[in-house]
């Protein structure tokens, strides 16, 4: 190899190096945004759930796990049923739910529009 191709390709090498690397602190800083927004969330959430009442937390809960099969609407792939995992109030009327079977999970965002008796009428934002 002559010394001019041999320059070269130490070149290419070096430059290919410093793409990998800043495209490993690209992402890493990607990252770290995405766990501060989680994190705000989370706070958020907690900060929600302090000022509501228990008996409104608790009645939902108990609603929303006891309908879980009528709000996913999915069929289950081997049987099972439909437990929320995770709950997220983002505010006292909207809820990030995490849910799973067993053998499937999924995520939603629900708003309760309105609570009437033992009802609850809700709308879901996202599936």
């Amino acid at each position: 190899m002559t010394d001019k191709k041999h320059s070269s390709l130490i070149i290419l090498v070096f430059i290919l190096i410093l793409c990998i690397v800043a495209l490993f602190m690209y992402m890493n800083s990607r990252l770290s945004t995405i766990e501060r927004s989680f994190n705000k969330l989370t706070n958020l959430s907690a900060t929600v759930e302090q000022n509501m009442p228990s008996d409104y937390r608790s009645f939902i809960d108990e609603y929303l796990q006891k309908n879980m099969e009528k709000i996913v609407k999915r069929e289950h792939p081997v049987g099972g049923k439909w437990i929320i995992t995770k709950r997220i109030f983002l505010s006292a009327n909207t809820l990030v739910l995490d849910y799973e079977d067993g053998h499937e999970s999924g995520q939603l965002v629900l708003v309760i529009n309105e609570i009437r008796g033992d009802k609850i009428r809700y709308k879901i934002l996202w599936q």
